[in-house]
């Protein structure tokens, strides 16, 4: 496009066609090719926003992100939720016992409750999904027991901003505090959370959404794009960022 500005633009200064004088237009093809560019890096900038989401979103879903105590985790002989919560000293066990039983009466068919990265987590088992760039299951919920405090990892609310209003919104309404890292809450009881908000957000995406969500994530990755290039599909960081140019637009 600038090019073929420029070009336009010369080819009539030559033939001594219009009133424009070489500075003005010099001066407008300066203006344009700074605006072209202003357009090129914001969307430069929203590509690699995106693939640096997918990214860490597909790392989080499979080993997600510990901003915790790595000293928490549970003695080696420790493979069961079970296991695990009976491990704990009695007052963290009755509250992690009570959020598991939360998890389990709104999780989605499909996913299975297993001990996973020393949490208990809710995943997509490799036996449906095994094609995981690690080779480890799909993290959708997990629990874990803190040195001072819990954390329940809502990865749903770390990749969709829907959610994670929606779980701002509703601790705000209840007029608690929310304590977020990344994608894990914070709480030291049950009392602290929302828990009919936080039940809703949990069972609102089914495992077969939540597959879809990681798939488009992958293909959202350097890899993915590298991968959807040797096909020849388009790039899936330029359709977001025509996507974003195309709502600024609007």
């Amino acid at each position: 496009m600038l090019d073929s500005s420029r070009y336009a633009l010369q080819v009539r200064l030559q033939q001594g066609a219009g009133q424009m004088s070489h500075r003005l237009a010099c001066l407008f093809l300066g203006a344009l090719s700074k605006a072209l560019s202003k357009r090129s890096r914001r969307r430069t900038r929203a590509s690699r926003s995106e693939i640096r989401r997918a990214e860490v979103f597909k790392c989080s879903v499979i080993h997600f992100a510990r901003e915790d105590d790595e000293s928490m985790k549970p003695p080696s002989d420790v493979k069961t939720p079970a296991q695990y919560i009976a491990s704990l000293p009695a007052d963290r066990a009755k509250t992690i016992a009570t959020m598991r039983a939360l998890v389990n009466k709104h999780i989605p068919r499909g996913y299975d409750e297993c001990l996973v990265w020393g949490t208990i987590g809710w995943t997509i088992p490799l036996s449906r999904y095994p094609d995981t760039y690690n080779k480890q299951p799909i993290c959708y919920v997990a629990l874990s027991s803190q040195k001072n405090y819990c954390s329940l990892y809502l990865m749903g609310a770390f990749w969709s901003a829907s959610q994670l209003e929606q779980l701002k919104a509703a601790f705000k309404t209840a007029g608690k505090k929310l304590d977020m890292g990344k994608c894990c809450v914070h709480f030291e009881s049950p009392d602290d959370l929302p828990l009919e908000a936080i039940g809703k957000l949990i069972s609102a995406i089914s495992s077969e959404k939540w597959i879809e969500m990681y798939e488009q994530s992958r293909l959202m990755t350097k890899a993915g794009q590298a991968q959807l290039a040797k096909q020849g599909a388009p790039s899936v960081s330029k359709v977001a960022a025509k996507r974003v140019d195309t709502k600024r637009r609007r």
